[in-house]
């Protein structure tokens, strides 16, 4: 329920539901609160028939509950609390004294001195106290409820002094309350700092109450009721009234208001406080809900309470109707045995009375008679001892925002350590695995090893891992590598001397040995596949055996290394010998050697050649011509790569390997292929041009689209070029190559199968495959020229071929015998060094004269 922006009709309506406004009223949660305690003290007296001791753990347990609920009535129901605190007395008194039985009878007394204090009975509330000081002389449970009932007597014996007027010693029981409560689990720590904020008010320093009151708002340690949140915003209202902060006491006190008619309590304070603060405001309507708030008390309990006449009096003031305010305040017209805040309130309000009705000798006479009050009350301290308690509580809330901020600076250490070790620990482990990461090993790689150290490194790959992820799955995966990371820390407890067990990424896993003398790697590695390669049990999977390729490098003392390398090279070392037992089929084990380590040197500088050729334009195309060997015609020429260093053109065979291990061939296929398209345009002849694509060009996305846009550009169509390929791209007819060409052969592209009697040939294929040109490789081209055998195995091919309506080249024909021979073989075309390479299409002759060239030997 909201009553912000509801102006005071709002309120009304709240006032206005008189089954709200009765003392104990049984709504919401404050009646499931009453009828807890009511069963809870009913439920004791059954069970402490047969257990009146209070031993056993049920009886305790209810003991527990009642003491819990009274404390809540205490707080916030005083009509209830009365009556469910002298029923929970009434079955103590016929206990036996024990430590529980002690704690509900406390808990009780303090209870019923808390309602006394709220209905005004202050001599009742000090004999509560009285009681519960003598039992708690006695024997209690150190636990929390033991502790809570001795705090608490604290804040009833503080709170009594407050109404007595003894702020000092008020202040010294609630001080002792904190102390008690330190650490806010016992529940007290928001009830005591309301009540200093209300001592604040007291001694005028509102600054220092709305601390107080804000800090009791922010306990959150244990759950506060909806009704002891009220309670705090009507004081902050109070405060926020002292230092004239007019809306803001609106917005708490309607705040309160919410709260206490949700809780199913009498909201008549809050909505006091609201029409009085409206009244402030100039509200015309707020002394109308004054007058019937004092009319529903004058019912209830036979006089209207003296805080409501102030405020309708203020109210009736504010109005201008100074009569009116004499006349609410008729019953404390003497007010000089009032405590001394009501009494200067009192007198404050019928002075500035009189003054309005023009009775100045009324007005004088009632500040002579308050000032006499004033000196006349023992009770009322001087300024310096006012302004020193003030100090003093003002001090204890330095000390204690200095206790918590050493404490919060400790707990933030704490937790920067705590999690400065997880963020260390996490950058040198794998999560996954528990075992150390790349950057750990790197870390040990860069530790120096003693002169008498030998260090073995030992780089392994799960074979045909990504198959088992692809096919079953990332958990399953994770399980086998989860798996074999404990089997290789395993496995690596037998081994002598240092070692460092760490998965580098992926399925790949490194074992750093440090060794004071000679270690066999290779025996070593055998230990580690022996231990790694028993069955594992996947789950969905069932047993899977792993099988593992390992890399081994080794360093020696005394060992000669390159200049600039560094332990940490091992690592690259023990990958390239893991990548050459991969090469050899896997499952194998491979040790770095030193012509590995000149052969990796070697790839790098022509990887690096390669890419500064392509940076430089210096990446050409050269022809061979394709020619028919019946007319010498030439029909077509195949596109070769060559780079050009300082002049010097350098065959592919240097550097094509490497440039698709590397990923560079894209871009040396886009150069010779830009370059040959132009270079046939330019030419007008041949028929077409040949180029060589390997799977990984034939996945390059918009291939086809690349082709169709240079030869449009050209002038050219589709038709006028070849495009190479190994049997291998068709050998799966579903995969993405073989798709690739066909699309290729639909728009138009003439396909040919290049070295064919190598790899996958077969003649089957080529009765589905869109080709138009077979080429036979150079070897079987070779062996042909010499050896009958081989002779009839190639006239085979070519009539088969020619059955299928293909045409045949002959590629690597070097020597006019070996052209005779394929072309008495029927060999159609034929191309190689004998017809010679040329580096522009428009050099090569249209025809070659055969008769002379063939008779050449």
């Amino acid at each position: 329920m909201s009553l912000r922006g509801s102006g005071v009709r709002g309120v009304r309506g709240v006032r206005d539901d008189t089954a709200l406004l009765r003392v104990g009223l049984a709504a919401g949660e404050a009646a499931l609160r009453i009828k807890r305690a009511a069963r809870a003290c009913q439920r004791l007296a059954r069970l402490a028939e047969t257990d009146p001791d209070i031993t056993l753990d049920t009886t305790v347990q209810c003991a527990a509950d009642l003491a819990s609920e009274l404390g809540y009535l205490g707080e916030n129901d005083p009509g209830a609390a009365l009556q469910v605190a002298g029923g929970a007395l009434q079955v103590i008194t016929h206990l036996p004294p024990g430590p529980w039985s002690l704690v509900v009878e406390i808990q009780a007394e303090l209870t019923r001195g808390e309602a006394l204090l709220a209905l005004g009975d202050l001599d009742g509330a000090a004999g509560c106290a009285a009681s519960a000081r003598r039992s708690a002389t006695l024997p209690l449970p150190e636990d929390d409820l033991g502790l809570r009932v001795r705090a608490g007597l604290l804040a009833l014996d503080g709170q009594v002094a407050v109404v007595e007027g003894d702020l000092e010693r008020a202040v010294t029981h609630f001080r002792a309350a904190l102390d008690a409560d330190a650490d806010g689990v016992l529940g007290l720590r928001p009830l005591v700092l309301a009540r200093l904020a209300q001592v604040m008010q007291a001694l005028g320093d509102t600054e220092l109450g709305l601390t107080y009151v804000d800090r009791a708002l922010a306990c959150t340690t244990v759950p506060q009721s909806d009704a002891a949140v009220a309670r705090l915003h009507g004081i902050r209202a109070e405060l926020l009234l002292d230092a004239d902060d007019l809306e803001g006491a609106l917005a708490e006190s309607e705040r309160g208001a919410e709260l206490v008619v949700h809780a199913g309590l009498d909201p008549a304070e809050h909505v006091r406080r609201v029409a009085d603060v409206r009244a402030r405001l100039g509200d015309p309507s707020a002394p109308d809900t004054l007058r019937r708030l004092a009319d529903d008390e004058r019912r209830a309990t036979g006089a209207p309470s003296l805080t409501t006449l102030l405020a309708l009096a203020t109210a009736h003031l504010r109005s201008g109707d100074a009569e009116s305010a004499v006349r609410a305040l008729a019953p404390y017209h003497h007010a000089s045995s009032l405590p001394r805040p009501q009494r200067d309130a009192v007198y404050d309000l019928l002075t500035e009375a009189a003054e309005r009705t023009g009775d100045e000798a009324g007005a004088l006479a009632l500040m002579k008679e308050q000032r006499e009050a004033a000196r006349s009350d023992a009770r009322v301290g001087s300024a310096s001892r006012v302004r020193d308690l003030a100090d003093r509580l003002r001090m204890d809330l330095l000390q204690a925002d200095l206790k918590e901020a050493r404490r919060r600076e400790q707990q933030l250490t704490l937790l920067v350590r705590q999690r400065t070790a997880e963020l260390t620990w996490r950058a040198a482990h794998d999560e996954l695995t528990g075992l150390y990461s790349r950057d750990a090993v790197l870390s040990r790689l860069r530790e120096p090893a003693g002169p008498d150290t030998w260090r073995t490194v030992l780089y392994l790959d799960l074979d045909r891992f990504k198959v088992v992820n692809d096919a079953h799955g990332h958990e399953v995966g994770d399980a086998l590598l989860s798996v074999v990371g404990r089997r290789l820390e395993t496995a690596v407890l037998v081994l002598s001397g240092r070692t460092c067990v760490a998965r580098l990424g992926g399925d790949e896993f490194c074992v750093l040995i440090d060794t004071e003398g000679p270690l066999d790697g290779v025996a070593t590695a055998q230990q580690l596949v022996q231990e790694l390669c028993t069955p594992v049990d996947l789950p969905s999977l069932g047993p899977v055996r792993p099988q593992v390729s390992i890399g081994v490098a080794q360093a020696a003392p005394g060992m000669p290394r390159p200049v600039g390398d560094t332990d940490l090279d091992l690592l690259r070392d023990a990958d390239v010998a893991l990548n050459r037992s991969k090469s050899q089929g896997g499952g194998g084990i491979y040790v770095f050697g030193h012509t590995d380590r000149e052969q990796a040197v070697r790839r790098f500088e022509v990887e690096h050649r390669v890419r500064r050729a392509i940076e430089e334009g210096r990446i050409l195309p050269a022809y061979d011509p394709i020619v028919d060997l019946r007319t010498g015609t030439v029909v077509g020429v195949e596109a070769l790569c060559r780079m050009d260093e300082d002049g010097r053109l350098v065959r592919a065979a240097e550097f094509i390997e490497i440039a698709e291990e590397s990923g560079l061939i894209d871009a040396l296929g886009r150069v010779v292929l830009a370059k040959s398209i132009r270079d046939l345009a330019a030419s007008g002849s041949p028929s077409f041009v040949a180029i060589n694509l390997g799977p990984r060009e034939l996945r390059r996305p918009g291939l086809l689209d690349d082709l169709r846009r240079r030869t449009t550009a050209a002038g050219l169509g589709l038709d006028r070029l070849v495009v190479e390929v190994t049997e291998r791209s068709f050998v799966d007819v579903a995969s993405q190559e073989a798709q690739v060409l066909r699309d290729l052969s639909d728009a138009g592209v003439r396909l040919a199968i290049d070295d064919f009697s190598t790899g996958h040939s077969s003649m089957v294929h080529l009765s589905w495959m869109p080709v138009q040109l077979l080429k036979i490789d150079r070897s079987l081209v070779v062996r042909a020229a010499r050896s009958p055998c081989d002779r009839t195995l190639v006239a085979a091919v070519i009539s088969m071929a020619q059955t299928l309506g293909l045409s045949v080249v002959a590629e690597g024909i070097e020597t006019p015998g070996a052209a005779r021979v394929l072309r008495d073989l029927g060999c159609d075309l034929a191309q190689g060094h004998l017809f010679e390479e040329y580096s522009r299409i428009a050099d090569i002759p249209r025809t070659f004269d055969l008769g002379r060239l063939l008779s050449d030997d």
